[in-house]
Order: structure tokens, then C-alpha cells, then sequence
């Protein structure tokens, strides 16, 4: 009886998690992100994007006034993010400016 629900959920599971890798933030939140994600990488909720992405610093800023550049890794499932709930949550410091490259 098992065999009937472990291979449809196996057949609809593995071909989404292709090229993906597990991962886990600092905050504890687990998700899949590109497989080319890297420790320091970064999770971001872009105002009108409707998934969370990977970005990745570039180079350092010089001072606070400067916005970041930052490289684009790709989009990501992060869980408990990914219906806009960290927006409605998010404070005026968490809100940064950055240059995408």
C-alpha cells in the first residue's frame, strides 16, 4: 500500500528539486536555493517579486549612503516566506537599497 502514495510524491518532488540545494539560513529558516549557492549568500524579498531570491555581494560599500551591488544567484523556496508575510512584517531598518549586476 505504501508503494501507491511514495512513488507519485517521488515523481512530483525530485524533477522540482533539480540543480537545488537545501539550505538553511541564520535565522533557522529552511528552504531549496540554486545549487550554486554559497555560505553568505543572501535571501531577499524584492518589492513585486512573488518568490524570495539568492543575491550575492560584490563588493564591499565604502559607507552607509552607498547602496551594495550585488549578483543575482536566483530564485529560492524559503519556508514561511513565500506569500509576501515577511513584507507586511518588516520594519524600516530591515529595508535596504542595493544595485543588482
Amino acid at each position: 500500500m505504501k508503494e501507491l502514495f511514495t512513488k507519485p510524491l517521488a515523481d512530483a518532488i525530485i524533477p522540482k528539486c533539480h540543480g537545488r540545494s537545501f539550505i538553511l539560513t541564520k535565522s533557522g529558516g529552511m528552504g531549496l536555493a540554486p545549487a550554486q549557492t554559497k555560505v553568505g549568500d543572501v535571501v531577499a524579498v524584492l518589492e513585486g517579486g512573488n518568490v524570495p531570491f539568492i543575491l550575492r555581494h560584490m563588493e564591499e560599500r565604502k559607507t552607509e549612503k552607498v547602496p551594495e551591488y550585488c549578483s543575482f544567484v536566483g530564485e529560492s523556496y524559503i519556508h514561511g516566506i513565500m506569500d509576501g508575510e515577511v513584507m507586511c512584517a518588516a520594519k524600516d531598518e530591515d529595508i535596504q537599497t542595493f544595485i543588482l549586476r
